[in-house]
């Protein structure tokens, strides 16, 4: 039944995240931000495909799934630093931090790629992926808290005036990365992931 319902969740995400970066492309002006808002999209068809797949086929990892969630947040990440990077012109400090960040981001997702890859070597270091699952989830935890705090310093960053026009965007992705927070804070607490969690998320994506 779990699985049944993971399938329709992550199903209609993939569905709808679809038909947005349709839409997108056929609005585009060539900008930038546009770019990268296609390419977090598409990303998020991805991810949620393969969501959609896992159940379907009942596999017994999730690697794939794994993987297509940490470049999911990676460039979603990278798509609110560049929107943050206008806000911080004539700030060094603040564009120091902004770098950082990005560095930051990239060096934990290919770390989380890396010891996704059943490298033999590693095994005795990661414990038989005992470390593996632990880092695994700390990891998409620590990428939720800064998608929030991000999309927290866009909003504040955002001229009064001018806050209604992201308003979508804001309480988009805040709803994400917040169920992305509840999500791996719990399974961090009971050491495994919640599948009724799991399988809603699609749904609330």
């Amino acid at each position: 039944m779990t699985n049944l319902i993971a399938l329709i969740s992550y199903s209609l995400a993939a569905f709808v995240f679809a038909g947005l970066f349709f839409l997108l492309l056929t609005g585009w002006r060539a900008r930038f931000q546009g770019r990268q808002l296609l390419v977090a999209v598409g990303v998020s068809v991805v991810w949620a495909a393969a969501g959609a797949t896992q159940a379907a086929m009942d596999w017994a990892g999730f690697q794939l799934v794994w993987a297509a969630e940490v470049v999911r947040n990676l460039v979603w990440i990278f798509f609110l630093l560049h929107l943050l990077k206008p806000f911080a012109e004539g700030n060094r400090l603040y564009l120091q931090m902004l770098a950082y960040v990005r560095l930051g981001c990239l060096l934990l997702a290919l770390l989380m790629l890396v010891i996704l890859v059943d490298i033999p070597f590693l095994r005795p270091m990661l414990r038989a992926g005992e470390m593996v699952g632990e880092f695994s989830l700390i990891g998409q935890l620590l990428f939720a808290v800064l998608g929030l705090a991000l999309v927290e310093q866009l909003f504040r960053n955002t001229p009064a005036e001018r806050r209604w026009g992201i308003k979508h965007l804001a309480f988009g992705l805040g709803a994400m990365f917040a169920y992305d927070f509840y999500l791996y804070s719990d399974a961090l607490l009971v050491h495994r992931l919640d599948a009724a969690i799991w399988s809603a998320r699609g749904f609330v994506v």
